[in-house]
């Protein structure tokens, strides 16, 4: 799932499996194509923290940020869950 300041700006939905790394580059292709000095903020999900990631997050001229481990005040997707 895809969180902004003003909402949710896209997810999806895996019918078989769960996230992978090449799943999550996919995803994250579509929101920083043609974009440069955005910070993507992600959680500790193994996927998140695949070196394939971090390498095409750098190499988009984008950079990541991970947030505390087990600290949902600072995840944005549980005030959507919450809602």
């Amino acid at each position: 799932m895809a969180i902004t300041t003003k909402g949710v700006l896209d997810w999806i939905l895996y019918e078989k499996a769960g996230s992978d790394h090449c799943r999550l580059i996919e995803f994250i292709k579509q929101f920083i194509e043609g974009k440069k000095n955005k910070l993507i903020l992600m959680d500790n999900a193994s996927c998140h923290r695949n070196q394939e990631v971090k390498d095409f997050i750098i190499k988009s001229k984008n950079d990541f940020l991970y947030i505390l481990p087990y600290y949902h005040y600072m995840n944005p997707i549980e005030k959507f869950f919450n809602q």
